[in-house]
């Protein structure tokens, strides 16, 4: 007796992709830096993150916000408002500065001579093109930084910055007080797993919304099985009428032979998958807040039967201002007066309305 054989063929047309981070390591190359990362990638990567998380995004600009405060006074002669050709103010020079060191736990100054060995100009560099030896005394500057296939020969290379120095260009590296390697690390960096949920998530729901991604029916077609370009018409037409982004939720075509061979579906996911992913979200989002030591309402954004009342707000405000904000405020004006001397920066605390409820003054 011969066995009735059936050939089935399945085809992954969204296939699931694990996604490799890059992990941080520091790797001693031949060109004397060391890089970041087995691709030197790592500073790429953690831009990346700011890029894509809005959570993560939303507390680092915030907390830049606050470090550049109300008002930011200059004393240093010649520094007082502008700080280079592009026109480029105290204030909008030290934001840059500030937020590289939010997302990356430190930052890179150019510092620029006239023929005379004073100061002429500053530039902040960015953090993602910038390499270091393993002593922090020479600097490289390159675009390529971080690209698999990228050519760094070209890198410009700088000595690191000293008062007493007649060398017209050099540059000054700011590590967070925490880092204990060549590179300073991240401030988020222990939410870094939390931070990548949260962008898996995000996308989730856009291919949720936009593309359909999960199947939600399956219509059987009992009377045959036509030719395969007969299969792509019936599908193109079903797709036109049922499916789009107002009509959440993707179908599967069966066509059989007859009823008895009817596809059978069982299901895979839960009815409350939806609600496992918000209670996900929610978690995600308390741990990337918890990393930065930030209550949520201090960027706007409200948590439930809180009963947060201004009180609270201002007390939160005022600790975490004291805390976290503050400290980045006089590694700032440290690197001024390392650079011009003391008492040339004072700071006006970031006020929440017109009074200022925080009027402190770091100098």
């Amino acid at each position: 007796m011969m066995d009735n054989k059936v050939q089935l063929s399945f085809v992954a047309l969204d296939p699931m992709g694990v996604r490799n981070f890059p992990v941080y390591k520091e790797i001693e190359s031949r060109k004397d830096y060391v890089l970041q990362g087995d691709w030197d990638d790592y500073p790429a990567f953690l831009y990346e993150c700011y890029e894509n998380c809005p959570q993560l995004q939303t507390i680092i600009n915030t907390c830049t916000d606050f470090v550049c405060g109300n008002e930011i006074t200059s004393y240093a002669s010649g520094f007082e408002t502008v700080v280079n050709r592009k026109g480029e103010t105290v204030k909008e020079l030290l934001g840059h500065l500030a937020n590289d060191y939010w997302i990356f736990g430190g930052f890179y100054l150019q510092v620029i001579r006239d023929s005379r060995g004073q100061i002429a100009e500053l530039y902040w560099l960015d953090y993602r093109y910038v390499r270091t030896d393993k002593y922090n005394e020479a600097f490289w500057y390159s675009e390529d930084f971080g690209k698999k296939y990228g050519r760094t020969s070209k890198a410009l290379i700088y000595p690191k910055y000293l008062k007493d120095s007649t060398e017209p260009t050099s540059v000054l590296m700011i590590k967070s007080k925490s880092s204990r390697g060549v590179y300073p690390g991240s401030p988020w960096k222990s939410a870094m797993r939390s931070v990548l949920t949260a962008i898996e998530i995000s996308k989730f729901h856009m291919n949720e919304i936009l593309n359909n991604f999960t199947a939600s029916a399956v219509i059987n077609f009992n009377s045959g099985i036509p030719t395969d370009e007969q299969k792509r018409e019936i599908e193109k037409n079903i797709i036109e009428k049922f499916t789009g982004s107002e009509n959440a939720g993707r179908f599967v075509l069966s066509f059989n032979n007859s009823k008895d061979n009817m596809t059978t579906v069982q299901r895979l996911g839960e009815d409350s998958f939806d609600e496992r992913y918000q209670a996900l979200e929610k978690n995600v989002q308390q741990q990337i807040f918890t990393c930065f030591g930030l209550n949520p309402n201090l960027v706007g954004i409200n948590t439930e039967n809180n009963g947060f009342a201004q009180e609270n707000f201002d007390d939160a405000f005022k600790l975490f201002n004291r805390t976290r904000i503050n400290p980045v405020q006089q590694l700032l004006i440290e690197v001024w007066e390392k650079l011009f001397g003391q008492g040339t920066l004072t700071i006006s605390s970031f006020g929440l309305n017109d009074n200022n409820v925080v009027d402190d003054v770091v100098d």
